[in-house]
């Protein structure tokens, strides 16, 4: 089993190639008690609306666990409800969860005593196990995300404990699959803040823990044929509402109102680990060149925000650090005198007795935002004295070479997991190390995964191997009608992060 995980992380790792930390306050609700208040509207703004109409895919249907369109993935959280929620910042924020207890390879989850489901039923430990059970199965959208469980028990006083395979600090980000009440997976219940009534329609859950919705009493499902059509319809005034992860340059222009989604989408450059390249100076050397700023701004625009390290950079850990990366002329120089370079050719190239420095950065040729990024890379190198050749290719073959080692950089994204769990890209049996591995790095990574070393701990060492340069992490985007002026929060887990509160 172990084995078709990897080979599932691989695959879905190749097609993204085209791309202890302090645990989470467990006393801060994300539905408190109290209710958020906002200003009345101006006279001049539209009349609020109660009734949202967004997508929906007939073909998929609305069991969490059976869906595979993302269309009516994004409404799952509308229905049912989870032990934690992401916000926008990728933090994982209680909603079933009372409090947790992060004991070593253990997570021990206490539930709220005040949640009941759309029918009047109260939740339970066993709703929880149970539910534990269909986000693991073979299929479930959640199944790699819970591939380090072992095991899931529902304890006296309302506990859930799930057994890991190692410790994981960031364990609970990955609590936020759907909880279906035990024994309803052919007509699924669930506690969310609305319930199918009919077809078609979402109605107000009554017996919603977080209280009374303000404004959207109910959400008309319209049917879509694909994602290709959303635009389209909004624009048409068919739909209010959508999201797009705006991995393409179309899904930009949605026109109406929008606002930028945080995704831990990591953006880097790999390295191969052969000639100039096996040596961590010669690497630290093009990390140090490298203007982050420049590249982000001049090819994905406001689509991407700079990541300075292995994680997006707006993750709460990152800014308690203050952590960034910016050129260091003096530290590109002493590598460089260390490596043996201390000429220049007629074209600006360094020079070494084994001669210029000439690489190739393999990027697919159909991702337009790493074909401008690539550019960008060439440029700045070329100025620090290191040749570039960009060569684009499709991406079967730009697959085929990164697998077979037949490059010297290449421009790649990875979806991080939601506890930014890096194995894959740095363990020894990792299925995206492809440059090398580093086990000295590797053996600082699972102390701090395990919370027995700190986040500058990991990412001192990090850089000193630089087994990879982080970029950028890319953002989507909720566009919605300009009739909706409530202030929309939203995050890529929920969407509708704030729809109670609009």
């Amino acid at each position: 089993m172990k084995r078709f995980l990897r080979l599932l992380a691989v695959a879905a790792a190749l097609l993204l190639l085209c791309g202890c930390m302090s645990p989470i306050a467990s006393d801060s609700p994300l539905f408190p008690t109290t209710t958020v208040e906002r200003p009345a509207p101006e006279a001049s703004q539209a009349e609020d609306i109660t009734s949202l109409r967004v997508a929906y895919s007939e073909d998929d249907g609305l069991n969490p666990y059976e869906m595979r369109s993302e269309i009516n993935q994004k409404l799952s959280p509308l229905l049912y409800d989870s032990l934690f929620k992401l916000d926008d910042s990728l933090s994982a924020i209680p909603c079933m969860a009372a409090s947790y207890a992060m004991e070593e390879n253990r997570c021990v989850v206490t539930l709220r005593g005040d949640i009941a489901f759309s029918d009047g039923s109260p939740l339970t430990a066993e709703d929880v196990a149970y539910s534990a059970g269909l986000a693991r199965a073979e299929g479930s959208p959640w199944q790699q995300a819970l591939a380090e469980v072992t095991e899931v028990t529902a304890a006296p006083g309302g506990q859930v404990i799930f057994a890991l395979e190692q410790a994981d600090a960031y364990f609970t980000a990955l609590l936020t699959f759907p909880i279906l009440k035990s024994g309803s997976a052919e007509a699924p219940v669930g506690s969310g803040r609305y319930f199918l009534q009919g077809e078609g329609t979402l109605a107000l859950n009554e017996n919603w823990f977080g209280g009374g919705i303000r404004r959207i009493k109910t959400i008309q499902l319209i049917s879509q044929p694909d994602k290709e059509t959303l635009i389209y319809s909004l624009k048409v005034g068919t739909i209010d509402y959508i999201y797009s992860d705006l991995s393409d340059e179309t899904a930009a222009n949605a026109g109406g109102s929008f606002q930028y989604v945080s995704l831990n989408n990591l953006v880097y450059l790999g390295m191969n680990r052969s000639g100039l390249l096996s040596q961590p100076a010669f690497r630290k050397m093009l990390e140090a060149a490298l203007n982050r700023n420049a590249v982000v701004e001049n090819s994905y625009f406001e689509r991407a925000a700079v990541a300075a390290a292995p994680f997006p950079p707006q993750w709460p850990p990152l800014a308690d650090l203050e952590y960034s990366r910016a050129i260091d002329q003096t530290a590109i120089a002493e590598y460089l005198e260390g490596l043996g370079f201390s000429a220049r050719g007629e074209d600006g190239r360094l020079i070494s007795s084994a001669g210029a420095i000439d690489l190739t950065l393999l990027v697919n040729e159909e991702n337009s935002y790493r074909v401008a990024a690539a550019a960008q890379i060439q440029q700045q190198l070329k100025s620090a004295g290191i040749g570039v050749t960009v060569v684009q290719t499709d991406f079967a073959t730009y697959q085929s070479r990164i697998a077979s080692g037949d490059y010297d950089l290449f421009l790649g994204e990875v979806k991080l997991k939601a506890n930014m769990d890096l194995s894959e890209l740095l363990s020894p049996e990792g299925t995206l190390a492809f440059g090398g591995r580093d086990e000295t790095l590797w053996a600082v990574y699972l102390e701090f995964r395990a919370g027995r070393a700190g986040l500058k701990d990991f990412l001192d060492a990090f850089y000193e191997s630089v087994p990879f340069i982080p970029l950028a992490c890319r953002r989507g985007a909720v566009s919605f009608t300009r009739a909706i002026y409530y202030g929309v929060e939203a995050s890529e887990q929920d969407i509708f992060y704030n729809i109670q509160d609009w």
